[in-house]
């Protein structure tokens, strides 16, 4: 039976594009020929209000999406379907579509009209500029759940990268410090390492910091330097 899946695509061909494309690619790469690929971009309409005083109505003026919109929203289809060939996709199962309105909206109209199986949209994650925009203008892809009756896949972002160079550093030091503890007895956790060995460069302790020392307490754990131990849900290593 051939599947009908709706690719929500974005203006800018972002990384929560990109992901959809590859989540989609990975998942039905045994047999693309089995699918039917509706790639769609909503251009954001745009209204103009004019309030008239001493009345309770109110004027929307509907803006037309420029020129420039709509040869953007071609472009990303384009570009999206470009990729989809070049992983096995033919050009056959693919229709591009362009909406103009409410993004979340006119994906889950187009879900509709042609009978989709399944939707697929990317997040942008959860980082502070993430949840500022959904506090301020929503989330897409949680209103396309609020709307359609329809599965919808949510693809989230990878994980950061952990720089290497920074895991090696904090390795090379642990294992220093190990050297000099006289074979006594020694209890690390993340935290304790990012604090115990302060960085050469004096910068401040963050997430990118915390993800590599933890690499490098993982890593001298698979090596037998350490021993990995779970304890009241921390993880916690030890020289023993």
């Amino acid at each position: 039976m051939n599947k009908r899946i709706l690719l929500g695509i974005d203006a800018s061909y972002a990384p929560t594009t990109q992901r959809a494309i590859n989540a989609i690619c990975d998942l039905f790469e045994h047999d693309p020929t089995a699918f039917s690929l509706f790639l769609v971009h909503a251009i954001a309409n745009t209204h103009i209000i004019t309030e008239y005083p001493g009345h309770f109505t109110e004027h929307y003026a509907f803006i037309p999406p420029t020129t420039d919109q709509r040869k953007q929203a071609e472009d990303v289809l384009n570009r999206a379907c470009e990729v989809l060939q070049e992983r096995g996709f033919d050009l056959k199962q693919i229709e591009l579509i362009t909406r103009v309105g409410s993004p979340a909206e006119e994906l889950v109209k187009v879900a509709h009209e042609r009978h989709v199986n399944l939707i697929v949209v990317g997040s942008r994650g959860e980082g502070w500029k993430q949840r500022v925009r959904r506090m301020l203008v929503g989330s897409i892809s949680h209103r396309i759940l609020q709307l359609t009756t329809c599965p919808v896949m949510i693809v989230n972002p990878s994980p950061p990268l952990v720089d290497k160079e920074l895991v090696s550093w904090y390795e090379q030091t642990i294992k220093q410090y190990l050297s000099q503890q006289d074979h006594s007895l020694t209890v690390l956790t993340v935290s304790e390492v990012t604090t115990l060995f302060p960085l050469p460069q004096k910068r401040a302790i963050g997430s990118r910091e915390q993800q590599a020392a933890a690499r490098a307490l993982d890593q001298l754990a698979n090596k037998g330097v350490l021993c990995r131990r779970e304890i009241q849900g921390e993880a916690r290593y030890i020289n023993d």
